[in-house]
């Protein structure tokens, strides 16, 4: 654990996306103190707890409902909510609900994020997503804190992300030289302490000032070694081919120097690496020019990351829908929930289907995550379902007009298109 005051302060969104997102080596001393100094006028998050009860299980019918498959919709039919669980055997019925020919999708999955606090998860579901992969934990007691809350986006969560010493992250994270890892020897201890913690999945953090190949290598070994996967940060080609050359399981955010090559994309397509290109958040940084620690965003590298995200999907590559969401600061603004819709709509516009968009963010990230319990609308599957009111196979944006939400089976009432939710939705 970082034992720094910056994680005593549980902002954990705006903290570890500031590093996770676009952090470049070539920051001088003033950047990285201005970030430093930031973080300190973080206000501390304590952890809540929420006594909610998981409601008498009942089987709900719900009637005259177009099935997304994954390609394409069915004609209307009946899909039952029995408990957290759908089904198609519609016996024994409690409640019917006529959904007059809308649209019924899996729950959204965003798989790149920073949540910390229940109010944020509560903003995700109100977006109809319904599992999240939380991307950092610097503090296991918040991130525990967060699981498995009743009728709230499930999450996932990533253990403390590896960072070498000295590196950009280690210097805005302040992290201890004896937090940081610099050798392949301390790989098993360093993988072993993130899931004694109850984490998901291992997160690296690939930069040119950072650790070297030997010691990406030997942990996504370790990981890989446990049964468990590795996703890793990089947000420059030299960063990108070193997570690529390790073996690891998945690459965040997509390099805006230069375009992925063809033996990159191709050795990605033969390890069976997934990208989660968060174009969302490149977008964001556009408004934001030479004020994320200096980092431009312009249309030109935009259309870089853009280009490389074609060229993943072309060659079969699977790519995740995820966003690098923090919520909305002074210095940038990705907020939750809303931002998927955009990385939605922004893979669109990088050459895929309204349908492949939604298996980004559904089948596809489930698979990819080793999550079988959700991600498309089969017989046994979690109730993670999302109503829409218009065709998003036609316009993709119609992703955001919500009926109705359920998480594993419960239905989450406060969506985003409801006034109610206007207030959370700007916190």
């Amino acid at each position: 654990m970082y034992h720094s005051f910056l994680f005593i302060f549980l902002a954990l969104s705006l903290l570890t996306s500031y590093a996770s997102a676009c952090y470049c080596d070539g920051l001088d001393a003033e950047a990285i103190a201005r970030v430093a100094e930031h973080h300190k006028r973080i206000i501390p998050r304590d952890i809540v707890i929420r006594n909610v009860t998981r409601p008498a299980p009942k089987r709900t019918a719900l009637l005259n409902v177009r099935v997304f498959d994954g390609h394409h919709l069915g004609d209307p039919s009946i899909v039952v909510i029995d408990g957290d669980k759908i089904s198609f055997k519609v016996i024994d019925i409690d409640e019917e609900i006529d959904c007059c020919g809308k649209v019924l999708i899996p729950g959204l999955i965003e798989a790149h994020a920073h949540p910390s606090s229940i109010a944020e998860l509560e903003i995700l579901s109100s977006y109809g997503i319904t599992t999240v992969m939380g991307m950092n934990c610097p503090d296991y007691a918040l991130c525990n804190s967060l699981r498995d809350q009743v009728g709230l986006t499930s999450l996932i969560s990533a253990g403390e992300a590896a960072v070498g010493p000295n590196s950009t992250h280690a210097r805005v994270f302040q992290t201890p030289a004896n937090e940081t890892v610099s050798s392949p020897s301390q790989a098993p201890e360093l993988v072993s302490s993130v899931f004694r913690n109850s984490s998901d999945f291992k997160k690296l953090i690939s930069e040119t000032n950072g650790f070297d190949q030997a010691t990406a290598n030997a942990i996504v070994a370790a990981t890989h070694a446990l049964g468990r996967k590795a996703q890793t940060h990089a947000a420059d080609i030299a960063s990108y081919n070193m997570a690529i050359l390790s073996g690891t399981n998945g690459i965040q955010h997509m390099g805006i120097d230069g375009p992925l090559t063809q033996s990159m994309i191709a050795q990605m397509l033969a390890q069976n690496q997934t990208a989660t290109p968060t174009l969302a958040l490149l977008k964001a940084l556009m408004a934001y020019p030479n004020n994320f620690l200096g980092v431009t965003v312009s249309n030109a590298t935009y259309a870089i990351a853009a280009a490389s995200v074609t060229a993943l999907h072309a060659a079969g590559v699977p790519i995740l829908a995820g966003t690098d969401s923090i919520g909305v600061s002074p210095t940038v603004a990705i907020p939750f929930g809303d931002s998927l819709h955009t990385e939605l709509a922004l893979l669109v516009d990088a050459g895929f289907s309204p349908a492949e968009a939604l298996r980004a963010a559904t089948h596809v990230s489930a698979h990819h995550y080793g999550l079988k319990d959700r991600g498309s609308i089969k017989e046994g599957r979690r109730a993670d379902l999302v109503l829409l009111n218009a065709d998003p196979l036609v316009d993709i944006t119609a992703s955001r007009d919500i009926a109705r939400v359920w998480i594993a089976g419960v239905e989450y009432t406060a969506l985003a298109n409801n006034a109610t939710t206007s207030a959370a939705r700007k916190m």
